[in-house]
């Protein structure tokens, strides 16, 4: 499950007027497939990292040990979902 992307004022700004801002994408992943997300050495999230130019968090889930959440921020990434 995605959510829209937020809009976060860097450095506690204000969002009026700021349009430099970034976007963060989070979504809900089982918790065996937080590896394949990784990578190798982390190979497959550098890669990620470097062609869309974000940064990718991995976040406890509140409610469950089975879930994580994952947190997509950047400036001007095209974010694509696929079934």
């Amino acid at each position: 499950m995605a959510t829209p992307p937020l809009r976060t004022p860097a450095s506690g700004s204000s969002l009026s007027g700021d349009t430099s801002l970034p976007s963060v994408y989070e979504f809900v992943l089982p918790q065996y497939l937080v590896g394949r997300l990784i990578g190798r050495h982390g190979c497959f999230v550098h890669e990620i990292k470097k062609n869309a130019n974000a940064s990718i968090f991995i976040k406890r889930h509140p409610d469950t040990r089975k879930l994580k959440i994952c947190a997509v921020e950047g400036m001007n990434f095209r974010f694509t979902c696929s079934d």
